[in-house]
């Protein structure tokens, strides 16, 4: 129940986070299919709560050893029925976290600019135009597969700090959804 717990409260609640990363959760992972996964986790914690009081109150009845560890063994049976249910739903909430993790961090509250398209159409050119630090053009698709940096204009005094984003497309799993 603790391990349930742990994993309810490490995944973002869809209605507090930034409106951004809102969207970005309905684009990406279908935000009412997330928060349904999350809602029967919450539901199998509360009802493995209800079956552990209930035994705790049945093996005060125990008349014997025995008794109590067949009480403890219903108990446990019941227990990994309900988390057995619940595969689909962890094996989503586990798809959502890998690739959460691997998408950029933005802050939503610096000037952010999104440069994405299909391949060779000159991302990475405009990119090394627009800053420093050269990225690798080639003839080859998908040479640049993401990068994340910050632009501080030349020339100002108090430089405002400015976030540029790259990437290829969205994968065609994010975007069948």
């Amino acid at each position: 129940m603790d391990r349930l717990g742990t994993i309810l409260t490490s995944f973002p609640k869809a209605d507090e986070v930034h409106p951004f990363y809102g969207d970005l959760l309905n684009v990406l992972y279908d935000k009412d299919h997330y928060k349904l996964a999350l809602g029967q986790l919450h539901t199998a914690k509360q009802l493995m709560t209800r079956i552990a009081d209930d035994y705790v109150r049945l093996l005060k009845y125990a008349d014997s050893l025995y008794r109590s560890k067949q009480l403890k063994r219903a108990a446990l049976g019941r227990m990994c029925t309900l988390i057995k249910r619940q595969a689909p739903s962890l094996a989503y909430l586990e798809q959502v976290r890998q690739h959460m993790s691997r998408l950029p961090s933005i802050d939503p509250n610096t000037r952010t600019l999104l440069v994405c398209g299909y391949p060779n159409v000159g991302k990475s050119s405009f990119m090394n135009k627009v800053r420093i630090v050269n990225l690798p053009v080639g003839g080859k698709c998908f040479l640049a597969r993401s990068v994340a940096l910050s632009v501080c204009p030349r020339g100002e005094s108090s430089p405002q700090r400015h976030s540029l984003e790259s990437h290829p497309m969205l994968s065609g799993d994010a975007c069948r959804r």
